[in-house]
């Protein structure tokens, strides 16, 4: 069930992207930098103590999901640079 919820959530978002002019995106790159570098400060301070497997880099969400902060750093890395 969290699987087949996981990947409806991620169709959905999939088909929202899609839609977006990605040229666009570029106008965003600072915000979205500045949020997931937030977001990894976040977790860096607030849920050092929130381990998964040894490791501290999860926030958690309501109903059982947690976020990896550090995925999203990936992308706005690309955006931010490519910009």
């Amino acid at each position: 069930v969290k699987q087949a919820a996981l990947a409806g959530m991620g169709l959905l978002l999939m088909a929202l992207l899609a839609s977006r002019d990605y040229g666009a995106s570029g106008r965003y790159a600072g915000v979205i930098y500045w949020t997931s570098v937030g977001l990894l400060l976040v977790v860096a301070i607030f849920f050092r103590n929130e381990e998964t497997k040894g490791a501290a880099r999860w926030i958690p969400l309501p109903l059982g999901f947690k976020l990896q902060p550090s995925e999203f750093g990936k992308v706005a890395i690309i955006l931010t640079l490519s910009h």
